[in-house]
C-alpha cells in the first residue's frame, strides 16, 4: 500500500495537469471569480434601480404625476427585477443589431467604400478640378446626411418608431466604447464596455418610458374596476389606465376640459377585470 500525503497528491495533480495542457484551476482562481461576480452585482443592481427610477418618472411625467411619492420602500428596492427581465427580451434584438452593424461596415470595408487612411495618404493628390468637385460632392453629402439625420431624429422622438431607436443606441454604445479605450488605454477595456453599457441602460430607461407613455395614450387597457361601494369605473379612450402601486391606482382624465389624474387608494379597490376589445 502507498500513502500519500495532501501536498504530495495535489502536486501529482498539478504535474498530469501541466503533461495533460491543462489549466490548473486553484482557490484564489475561484475566489477571484466570485469577486468579480460579487463586484459586478454590487455595481449592477444600484445601477438597474436607477434604471427603473428614471422609466417611472418619465412614464408618469407624462402625466404629472410624482411616482416616487407613491411608492414604498419593498418597491424601490426591488425595481431591479422589471429591468433585468427587459434587458433579458432586448439582449437578443441589441446583439442582432450588433451584428447588423458590424457586417454593414465590413461590406463597405470590402468594398471599397471605406478606405484605409494610410492609402489615401499614399495616394497622389488629385488635380485642382478633381479636388473642387470632390469639395462639392463632401458638401452634398454633408446635406444628405443631415436631412438623414432630421429625418432618423423624427423617428425616433416623434414618430416612436423602435428600430431607429436600437440602432441609435447601438452607435451610443458603440461611441462610449471607442472613446473610453482611446482617452483610458491604460485602463482594462472591460471598464470602457461597462461604462458604454451603462450609458445606453440609462437612455434606454429614458426612452422606454416616453415610449411606453405613448403606447398607453394611444391604446389605452380597457379595465374594469370595482370600489368597496360598489362602484363601477370603466377606463376607454377617455378615462386612461396608468397602472398602479401596492397602495394606489393611477387614472388619467383626458377629456378635452377636464385633463386631470385620479389615484384611488388600494384599499378602496374591490377588484379589477379586463375588459375585451
Amino acid at each position: 500500500m502507498f500513502a500519500f500525503s495532501r501536498n504530495e497528491i495535489s502536486e501529482k495533480s498539478f504535474e498530469l495537469k501541466n503533461r495533460a495542457g491543462i489549466v490548473p484551476c486553484t482557490v484564489h482562481d475561484v475566489a477571484m471569480d466570485y469577486k468579480k461576480i460579487s463586484d459586478m452585482l454590487t455595481l449592477g443592481a444600484p445601477v438597474l434601480v436607477v434604471c427603473s427610477c428614471i422609466r417611472l418618472l418619465t412614464y408618469y411625467h407624462h402625466w404629472n404625476i410624482p411616482i416616487l411619492d407613491y411608492l414604498s420602500l419593498s418597491e424601490l428596492l426591488m425595481l431591479f427585477i422589471q429591468p433585468i427581465l427587459v434587458i433579458a427580451a432586448l439582449a437578443m434584438i441589441y446583439v442582432a443589431a450588433n451584428l447588423v452593424f458590424v457586417g454593414v461596415v465590413a461590406v463597405l470595408v470590402k468594398t471599397g467604400v471605406i478606405t484605409n487612411s494610410k492609402k489615401e495618404q499614399a495616394a497622389e493628390e488629385p488635380a485642382t478640378k478633381a479636388s473642387k468637385g470632390s469639395k462639392i460632392a463632401g458638401v452634398i453629402l454633408g446635406v444628405v446626411l443631415l436631412f438623414m439625420a432630421g429625418i432618423f431624429f423624427n423617428a425616433i422622438w416623434f414618430d416612436y418608431e423602435v428600430i431607429p431607436t436600437i440602432i441609435a443606441h447601438v452607435v451610443i454604445a458603440l461611441v462610449v466604447i471607442a472613446a473610453g479605450l482611446k482617452i483610458f488605454p491604460s485602463r482594462a477595456p472591460a471598464e470602457s464596455y461597462v461604462a458604454g453599457t451603462i450609458v445606453v441602460l440609462l437612455s434606454a430607461s429614458f426612452f422606454y418610458g416616453r415610449y411606453q407613455a405613448h403606447t398607453t395614450e394611444k391604446d389605452p387597457t380597457p379595465l374594469s374596476v370595482v370600489l368597496k361601494d360598489d362602484r363601477v369605473i370603466k377606463t376607454d379612450t377617455d378615462l386612461i389606465y396608468l397602472g398602479k402601486t401596492s397602495s394606489y391606482y393611477f387614472f388619467y382624465n383626458g377629456k378635452k376640459g377636464e385633463r386631470q389624474t385620479s389615484i384611488i387608494p388600494a384599499d378602496e379597490v374591490k377588484a379589477t377585470y379586463l375588459i375585451e376589445k
